[in-house]
């Protein structure tokens, strides 16, 4: 856990404390975030299709998790919400290796799959 990145958002959503992971995993350059909404410290074109199904999760104290990739630098993040009783706590962990072998995998399966429909009786 020590290589996850934790923010702890109070009631309202907004940071109250976080890690230095969870700065360089958001690509933070302010060093005291604190006070400011959670959306705010993530990228715009990761808050705008996540933030309203969040919104909904927190309404029902649920927890919520998603996956994103960026755009410049290609590395995956996993956000994990998870109802605390200050608030929220969002994990942040880096997938990007999990991710890569999981796309290898799916190009041998298909690889594998051609090469059986093109020959199907055993040799």
């Amino acid at each position: 856990m020590s290589r996850d990145g934790v923010v702890l958002l109070d009631s309202a959503g907004q940071i109250a404390e976080m890690n230095s992971v969870a700065k360089r995993l958001l690509k933070c350059v302010n060093a005291d975030l604190s006070g400011i909404d959670f959306w705010d410290a993530v990228l715009p074109d990761i808050a705008e299709p996540y933030q309203p199904a969040m919104a909904r999760a927190i309404k029902r104290r649920e927890e919520y998790s998603f996956v994103t990739q960026s755009q410049f630098e290609g590395d995956w993040l996993e956000y994990t919400f998870r109802p605390h009783p200050a608030g929220y706590v969002v994990n942040l962990k880096d997938v990007t290796s999990v991710r890569s072998l999981q796309l290898l995998l799916a190009e041998s399966e298909f690889t594998n799959r051609l090469l059986f429909k093109s020959n199907p009786n055993a040799m």
